[in-house]
C-alpha cells in the first residue's frame, strides 16, 4: 500500500523522521446551518475562539457572512451574519494590537454590467473580544485583472491594519479610516514581517535583456525600504518550474518559508531561506494527491499543513496533514486525519501557531455535499485533545535521499525484515533478507539510473511499497 513518503533534500543531513498516524476527529460543529465555510479562526486571551467565514447557502438562498465566537469547548457564545452577494470575497479576520479584531468582508460588483467593469465592495469591521461591532467602513476598489487577484488583511503596530491586492496597497488607521493608498496595478503575493510593519512583495523585471526576480520591502506608507535580490540557485529553489507557491512566512530573524505544490498535485514543499534568500533547507512530502496549504509559525517551530488523500485505503479521500518541525528543519511529528461521522471530508483554511498548541479551521463535508465549519485544537504532537478515535496504524517509512545515487538509506518505526527491489515491469533485481532492525542502508551504485519498486516487509508481515529513483 502507498501510504506516505517523506524526503529529505538538500543542505541539511536528516535528523529524526515524523510520527505518522491517522486520526478520524468527531468535529463538533457549533452551528446547525449547512453550507459553511470558516476562514479564518483567533484565539483570545480569555481562551475563547473568534471565527469568521462564509455560508454558501443554496439556490435561491443568498450567500452570507458570519462572526461566531465560541468557547475553549467550540461552544457558541455569540453569531452575527452579514450580508454578502452572489460573487463574495473571502472573509480575512486578524487580531489589532489594541487588543480587538480587525474583519474585511466584500462582494464583487459590475457597475455598468460588463465582465471587464470590476470593483470590491468592501466592509472593514472592527470589534472587541466579544464580538460587539465598535465601528465599521466601506470602502470600494477599482479592480483591472480581478481573475488573479489575492486579497490579504495584515495588522499594524499603530491598531490600524493594511489591504493588499495584486493592485492596491491601502493601510487604515485605528478608526479604519483610508490613510495610505496607492492603485499600482502591478503587485504580487504578499507577507508581513515578523517583528515590524514591513510589507514584501515578489517582484520580477528585466534589465538588458536579463530577467530578475526580488522581494521588494515596504513599509505602511508604501515607501520603498529594501530590495532583496534572489541569486540564480535560490531563483530556481523558489520559482521551480511544474511547482506553484501556495504560503510565505516570516520569522522573527528575517528568515522566509514558503509552501509549494507541484503541478501535478503529487506533492508538496516547505522551504526556508535566510535573511539574503539563500536556501537553507527543503522538505518534501510526497502522495497520490496532496496540495500545501498553510504555514503556522511561532519562535521555535513551524506547522506545515494541507490536504492529502491516498489511493488505499480507499476511504481516506481529502483528508489533511499537519507537519511540525523545528526552525532548522527538523522532523518532529506528523499526524493525518479526517471528520468523521456523516461528514468524512474535510479541508483546512487557516492553521495558527499559539506557543504550545495549534489552531485549525477549515470545513467538513458530508457525501452528499453539505458541509460545516470546523475549528479544532491540536496540540505540540499533533494530538487532538478530545473526540478522537484512533485508526488502525499504518507503519512510517522513510527513504532518503530522493534521488539517489549510491546509497538509500531506510528508516521504519517497525523493525525491517525483508527488502526487494524491483524494475517497473517487476522484476525483482536485488533481495536482502534477514535484516531484523529499524534503519537499513542499500548500496545502489550497481543499479542502472531510473525508477525502480521498493518493496519492504516489516516484521509484522505487512509490506510497504515505496518508489525510489536512482541517478
Amino acid at each position: 500500500m502507498r501510504k506516505l513518503l517523506i524526503f529529505i533534500l538538500q543542505f541539511l543531513p536528516f535528523c529524526g523522521f515524523a510520527q505518522n498516524g491517522f486520526q478520524r476527529v468527531f468535529l463538533q460543529v457549533p452551528s446547525a446551518v449547512d453550507a459553511e465555510t470558516c476562514t479564518r479562526s483567533i484565539k483570545l486571551a480569555n481562551g475563547n475562539i473568534a471565527s469568521i467565514g462564509f455560508n454558501d447557502g443554496c439556490a435561491p438562498c443568498a450567500t452570507t457572512f458570519y462572526f461566531r465566537l465560541s468557547d475553549p469547548y467550540g461552544n457558541e457564545i455569540r453569531h452575527t451574519t452579514y450580508g454578502a452577494g452572489v460573487e463574495w470575497i473571502w472573509p480575512e479576520m486578524v487580531s489589532s494590537t489594541d487588543g480587538n479584531l480587525l474583519c474585511m468582508i466584500g462582494k464583487v460588483e459590475y457597475p455598468s454590467g460588463s465582465p471587464t467593469d470590476v470593483e470590491y465592495d468592501l466592509q472593514f469591521l472592527k470589534l472587541d473580544t466579544s464580538g460587539t461591532l465598535i465601528t465599521s467602513k466601506n470602502f470600494n476598489l477599482r479592480v483591472n485583472n480581478f481573475f488573479t487577484d489575492v486579497l490579504q488583511l495584515y495588522s499594524t503596530s499603530d491598531s490600524g491594519c493594511v489591504l493588499t491586492t495584486t493592485e492596491h496597497f491601502m493601510k487604515l488607521n485605528s478608526a479604519l479610516d483610508s490613510v495610505v493608498f496607492f492603485h499600482p496595478n502591478r503587485l504580487s503575493y504578499s507577507f508581513r514581517s515578523f517583528t515590524e510593519d514591513l510589507f514584501g512583495f515578489f517582484t520580477s523585471d528585466s534589465v538588458g535583456g536579463m530577467a530578475r526576480a526580488f522581494i521588494k520591502y515596504y513599509d505602511s506608507n508604501f515607501d520603498s525600504v529594501k530590495v532583496i535580490f534572489f541569486d540564480s540557485t535560490s531563483l530556481h529553489q523558489i520559482f521551480p518550474p511544474g511547482w506553484a507557491r501556495t504560503d510565505f512566512k516570516e520569522d522573527y530573524q528575517g528568515s522566509l518559508y514558503v509552501t509549494l505544490t507541484s503541478d501535478n498535485f503529487d506533492s508538496v514543499a516547505i522551504m526556508k531561506f535566510d535573511s539574503l534568500l539563500h536556501q537553507q533547507w527543503c522538505r518534501y512530502i510526497v502522495s497520490d494527491f496532496a496540495v500545501s496549504g498553510q504555514i503556522g509559525l511561532d519562535s521555535e517551530y513551524v506547522l506545515f499543513a494541507g490536504t492529502i488523500s491516498h489511493i488505499t485505503p480507499a476511504n481516506y479521500v481529502g483528508h489533511n496533514y499537519v507537519y511540525r518541525l523545528n526552525l532548522n528543519g527538523d522532523s518532529l511529528s506528523y499526524r493525518e486525519f479526517i471528520s468523521a461521522g456523516s461528514y468524512p471530508y474535510s479541508q483546512i483554511y487557516d492553521a495558527k501557531s499559539y506557543n504550545g498548541s495549534y489552531l485549525l479551521s477549515g470545513y467538513a463535508k458530508s457525501d452528499t455535499s453539505y458541509q460545516k465549519s470546523f475549528i479544532c485544537s491540536v496540540d505540540t504532537s499533533l494530538n487532538i485533545p478530545v473526540g478522537i478515535k484512533e485508526q488502525q496504524f499504518t507503519p512510517d517509512i522513510i527513504i532518503y535521499p530522493q534521488p539517489a545515487i549510491d546509497v538509500v538509506k531506510v528508516l521504519s518505526d517497525m523493525d525491517i525484515t525483508n527488502i526487494f527491489i524491483m524494475d517497473m515491469l517487476g522484476k525483482q533485481i536485488l533481495e536482502i533478507n534477514k535484516i531484523n532492525k529499524s534503519s537499513f542502508e542499500i548500496n545502489t551504485a550497481g543499479l542502472k539510473a531510473g525508477i525502480y519498486c521498493l518493496k519492504i516487509k516489516l516484521k509484522d508481515s505487512k509490506v510497504v511499497l515505496r518508489k525510489i529513483e536512482i541517478l
